[in-house]
């Protein structure tokens, strides 16, 4: 197994993400994150049968292992980092707001005044003239929690993630775009799909396949059904014809009651 962290999964989806030009470095990263966060909490909450197990770093070992104790954590981070935007938004907002109180409550004071000096002269100049800034800085008095990540869940990012080859076949299989390789995303990275997590992913390919093709599997030979998968899913099917028979068809036909192995059609 190969472990990919939360952080770089959520990096490499984030990295396919375009947001307008004229948006800053700042708000194009919250609105990136977001985005991809709400995607990959949906997919991973919506298709938990399908979705690879979580993984994480093992304290006195070092070593990464599956641990779906993990999984509420996670997904309590995503839903966490979807509404980074939205509270940077809220919070830019009420700032503003509170700068503008400001300046009309001070007008408003010395406006009041029988007489100002010349500095209050000045200020009163300055006040009457001036613009708040579309986007102003958020004073130290913010929550330590707001951000993409809460404070304390800033390692954990890097300590929790899921297994390379699982992960990314699941994100090819529903169309989210990343860059972790394995034919998504702008880096092309070789991967071997194997594993309990991928035989769900291929089972469900399979039923789809099926029931839109709505073919009789019992009269094809299995090189056949193997050809019509790979034209399906490239990357989830990467598998040679004698693989698809021992780590798919084999138990998929058990699993199913399919007593008559394909490719033998009934002599008549």
């Amino acid at each position: 197994m190969e472990f990919v962290s939360l952080d770089d999964v959520l990096n490499s989806m984030a990295d396919c993400v375009t947001v307008s030009p004229r948006v800053d470095a700042d708000e194009a990263a919250e609105l990136k994150f977001s985005k991809v966060a709400a995607t990959f909490h949906e997919v991973l909450h919506n298709f938990p049968d399908l979705r690879p197990k979580w993984m994480e770093r093992h304290k006195e070992t070092g070593r990464y292992l599956q641990n779906d104790a993990v999984c509420d954590e996670g997904m309590k981070m995503l839903i966490h980092m979807a509404g980074w935007y939205q509270r940077e938004s809220t919070l830019r907002a009420e700032t503003h707001r509170a700068e503008q109180r400001y300046i009309d409550h001070r007008l408003a004071f010395l406006r009041a005044m029988p007489s100002l000096d010349d500095h209050e002269k000045e200020e009163l100049s300055v006040l009457q003239h001036r613009e708040i800034p579309k986007k102003i800085a958020v004073g130290p008095g913010r929550d330590i929690h707001s951000g993409q990540y809460r404070m304390d869940k800033f390692f954990r990012r890097w300590q929790i993630g899921f297994d390379r080859t699982a992960l990314v076949a699941f994100l090819n299989q529903y169309g989210i775009n990343h860059t972790l390789g394995g034919g998504s995303g702008s880096e092309k990275k070789p991967t071997t799909v194997t594993g309990g997590d991928t035989y769900n992913l291929r089972e469900a390919s399979f039923n789809a396949w099926l029931e839109e093709s709505k073919v009789d599997i019992t009269v094809l030979k299995v090189k056949t059904i193997f050809e019509q998968m790979a034209q399906t899913n490239g990357e989830l099917w990467k598998i040679n014809l004698n693989s698809f028979r021992t780590e798919f068809w084999g138990r998929y036909a058990d699993t199913h009651g399919i007593k008559k192995k394909a490719g033998r059609p009934s002599n008549k």
